[in-house]
């Protein structure tokens, strides 16, 4: 496999958001966390060509996109998705493409992908990626949707769940 030289699609941002967290709870986590990950670093900034577009949806931000991105990594066996009792415990969804109830784990060829793109991501984003994993990643949903809808009210004005989150 060659090696990773520059940051230059959105499914680079998937594999450093697992190269940073190695597994994650439910499909709303995973959307919220790489909503974070170009909302509160730099990486949009200097990797403005990979930015994934989300708009306001049912649940708070939200991007098709990423169904695709993760498509795509659990079909070249990046990502191994694998039931959880705790995943997405605030949505309810009959779409086939929901992974709702999932958890998301990184596998061994997801993770030596996961370090070639890391070691192309400048040291600074390195470090604020690290930031927003470690403070976001194990928060409780429904803290981590107060949070983003609080902080990013624009993302809200679809939301189902907005006054259930916000009064809680």
């Amino acid at each position: 496999m060659p090696k990773i030289d520059e940051i230059n699609e959105e499914t680079d941002l998937a594999f450093l958001l697992f190269h940073y967290a190695d597994e994650v709870e439910g499909i709303t986590r995973l959307q919220k966390l790489l909503f974070l990950l170009q909302e509160e670093t730099e990486f949009t900034d200097l990797y403005a060509n990979v930015e994934i577009e989300f708009k306001p949806y049912k649940y708070g931000p939200f991007s098709e996109q990423i169904y695709d991105e993760l498509e795509l990594l659990i079909n070249m066996g990046a990502i191994e998705e694998v039931e959880a009792d705790n995943a997405d415990r605030v949505r309810t969804s009959t779409d086939s493409r929901s992974h709702a109830n999932k958890r998301f784990l990184v596998t061994e060829r997801g993770e030596t992908i996961a370090e070639d793109v890391n070691r192309a991501l400048d040291s600074e984003v390195q470090e604020e990626f690290e930031q927003v994993v470690d403070e976001y990643l194990d928060m409780e949903l429904e803290d981590l949707l107060r949070y983003i809808y609080s902080q990013y009210p624009d993302y809200t004005t679809e939301s189902e769940i907005k006054e259930d989150i916000m009064n809680n």
